[in-house]
């Protein structure tokens, strides 16, 4: 045989828990001559290789395919002489080419490491070792250096906003001292903040309150199901601005609530904020349908009001649930949206162990059961990081897939074999979009029948 081929390394190839083969173009001459990476791990089991002599190599082949990273192959030959030829005896060309063979993949191995290493100019008079510690002391110093400058500028970045908060709030209340008698001053209302014509610095992004169901509680840690009122309840202060046709003005307020008896079931609305009667007051607009607004937003001076009527500001959106005038913010379900004030709200499900019979090779919701899984609203589309664990039966000689669905559709999964198991997997975060979403486990059978399961499905939104 001869080496025609440069190559001894295959790969890197990606991991998709689906693909069980991965080929090499390159000859091996005995199985251990090659060396199988997960990532950087070096696998001694789990799959066979084939095209064992070969001079266009071969395959290795997993008896459970990798479900995330790369599988690297790489042709190793022990740094040995093993051919003999005694004086005097046979001289065989097959024996002779075999050894060069051998000898030509040792040096193919040391050329591909050697191209993988530092090298050094010939006429250096340091040895790699030293080359690498100056490097890493530059590399740390280097990284000392930015973490320095990244603090002095948030540093200063903060000081320079508390300035213009400060300097804000001292103009308008300057504007109102001298612009307001003392009866107004009991309103918490300040007036037009207008100066020779010009509006006066007033924050308009200034917020200090976030949507709850629950009074006096603006981040609720206990599930609040069957709410018939939804509050704006203040948080990090009490003022916000408002929009009056002409100038942002700065209003204190104390909670304020709206009812939702009025409100249809199942339905989704937007929460916002205006002045009635010069006090704070919520008002609520329905949606179309689960995905669709009937009134769009849009933007004052970088703030997001209601279209037609920008006294409106926006602070959020809410779902009912099954029964009019009934609103949740629970584990599973996640009804209350805020824009402002955001919060990492944790978010599970779980189920005992259910007993059934599936053997379909189309994805659905794990036990066909989908009111088991999270359900949220979200005002703007929102990042929502998902997890699962889950304990599967499917029948000897069989396997299966389980996966997160999104909307009702898979985007993440894992392939399952044996005849009983437990696995844990973390899906990737995903973008739900405005509107109603959920998210389920879902269920695969590729062969043989599924008997039964139990999980538990976690994730974190913020809102």
């Amino acid at each position: 045989m001869t080496i025609a081929s440069s190559k001894n390394k295959a790969g890197p190839y990606s991991c998709n828990g689906i693909t069980l083969e991965f080929p090499y173009d390159f000859p091996v001459l005995d199985a251990t001559h090659l060396e199988v990476y997960h990532n950087t791990t070096k696998l001694s089991s789990g799959y066979v290789v084939t095209g064992i002599g070969n001079s266009s190599g071969g395959s290795v082949v997993f008896s459970t395919a990798p479900d995330s990273g790369t599988i690297t192959l790489l042709r190793k030959v022990p740094i040995l002489q093993n051919t003999s030829l005694p004086n005097g005896g046979a001289f065989y060309a097959e024996v002779i080419e075999k050894a060069l063979d051998r000898q030509t993949m040792i040096a193919q191995q040391l050329q591909e490491a050697q191209a993988r290493s530092i090298q050094l100019p010939v006429n250096a008079s340091e040895v790699p070792e030293d080359y690498l510690g100056s490097c890493q002391n530059a590399v740390i110093s280097a990284e000392s250096a930015q973490s320095a400058a990244e603090t002095a500028q948030a540093q200063a970045e903060a000081a320079q906003e508390a300035a213009e908060a400060a300097r804000a709030q001292a103009e308008a209340y300057a504007q109102q001292a001298t612009n307001t008698d003392a009866s107004a001053l009991t309103t918490g209302i300040l007036p037009d903040a207008r100066l020779s014509g010009n509006i006066a610095r007033i924050s308009p992004s200034l917020c200090n309150g976030r949507l709850t169901l629950s009074s006096g509680t603006p981040v609720p840690t206990a599930d609040i199901t069957a709410a018939s009122t939804l509050y704006f309840t203040p948080y990090g202060g009490k003022q916000i601005s408002l929009w009056n046709s002409t100038a942002w003005q700065l209003i204190s307020f104390a909670e304020v609530s709206v009812s939702l008896s009025s409100c249809a079931a199942s339905t989704n609305y937007d929460v916002f904020a205006y002045l009635s009667n010069g006090s704070l007051a919520l008002e609520l607009t329905v949606w179309t349908d689960a995905t669709n607004r009937a009134t769009s937003l849009i933007s004052q001076d970088g703030v997001y009001v209601k279209s037609g009527d920008a006294t409106r500001r926006y602070l959020g959106t809410i779902r009912t649930t099954a029964t009019a005038g009934q609103c949740e913010d629970s584990a599973s379900k996640r009804f209350v949206w805020n824009f402002y004030n955001q919060q990492d709200r944790h978010c599970f499900q779980a189920t005992t162990y259910l007993t059934y019979s599936y053997s379909t090779g189309d994805w659905r919701v794990a036990g066909g059961d989908s009111s088991k899984g999270l359900f949220f609203v979200c005002g703007l589309p929102t990042v929502v990081s998902p997890a699962v664990e889950i304990t599967c039966k499917v029948s000897s000689g069989g396997y299966m897939y389980v996966g997160i669905m999104k909307n009702g559709s898979n985007y993440y999964n894992q392939r399952l074999d044996f005849t009983s198991w437990f696995t844990s997997f973390m899906a990737a975060p995903t973008q739900m979009t405005a509107g109603y979403n959920y998210i389920h486990v879902g269920e695969l059978v590729g062969s043989g029948t599924e008997t039964g399961n139990d999980w538990g499905l976690w994730g974190t939104i913020k809102n």
